[in-house]
């Protein structure tokens, strides 16, 4: 009898001490899941707006994870984007980096897109990432032809900010079009969906990609819908460096 007792006290021991076992495990991968987890120290996020995104709250966008936001400025020889105003006012009320870019139109005047860019966004701060060109059609036009429109816009729009202008592209578009050696001067803005991003153009083979669209279905609060994400290679003070070095002299 007494062997019985100690043997069903020994089992109603154990039964405890796995169930103590499995509790610790179960809150443990509840701990993990739930943690929070910041960005990675030597990554910089960010994230990318249009009108497509309606009115953005931007006194609701985590700046405890975002550091820059980038707008969408004009498209073509005429159009505004009919939100930069509002976003780019907000970018900088909200303490973010801010970007302003253009989509660009091979099949347009270069010149004339480069003066709407200049005449809608009126300047640029120290603080504010260089002005970005979004080249990603090709509008029926070959690379040669499409290259000479991008350099043409490049140039009058560095000469008038002063600044080092970024070429934003998908990926595919740019290995088709965007080979031209003379574009290595200009720092990549890459768009690739993908874990890692892919070869790149020759161009900026050498020197590699400044800044990575990873996605186009983020969510953030205070913006409605999807979003385009992006990371900058380097923490905020390389991104600050990276700005300060997109400067030319005059």
């Amino acid at each position: 009898m007494f062997n019985s007792m100690y043997e069903r006290a020994m089992k109603t021991h154990n039964l405890v001490a796995i169930n103590i076992l499995a509790l610790a495990i179960l809150l443990a991968v509840i701990w993990f899941n739930t943690r929070p987890v910041g960005p990675p120290s030597d990554v910089t996020y960010g994230f990318d707006v249009s009108h497509y995104q309606g009115t953005i709250q931007w006194d609701s966008i985590d700046t405890s994870t975002y550091d820059f936001s980038i707008a969408k400025a004009t498209g073509g020889t005429d159009y505004i984007d009919p939100d930069f105003s509002v976003n780019w006012n907000g970018m900088k009320e909200r303490g973010l980096i801010r970007g302003a870019y253009h989509y660009f139109y091979p099949n347009e005047s270069a010149t004339q897109q480069a003066q709407n860019y200049l005449n809608t966004v009126k300047g640029l701060q120290e603080s504010d990432l260089p002005p970005i060109i979004d080249i990603e059609v090709s509008n029926g036009l070959d690379a040669k032809t499409i290259v000479q429109g991008l350099l043409t816009w490049l140039v009058e729009v560095e000469k008038a900010t002063q600044r080092r202008p970024m070429i934003y592209s998908d990926l595919n578009f740019a290995q088709t079009y965007l080979t031209d050696e003379s574009l290595s001067a200009y720092p990549l803005w890459i768009a690739d969906y993908n874990d890692t991003v892919g070869d790149l153009p020759k161009p900026w083979q050498a020197s590699g990609w400044r800044l990575w669209q990873y996605s186009d279905s983020g969510a953030l609060d205070g913006i409605e819908g999807a979003v385009d994400q992006d990371k900058f290679q380097g923490d905020k003070k390389a991104l600050k460096a990276f700005i300060k070095s997109t400067v030319v002299s005059k």
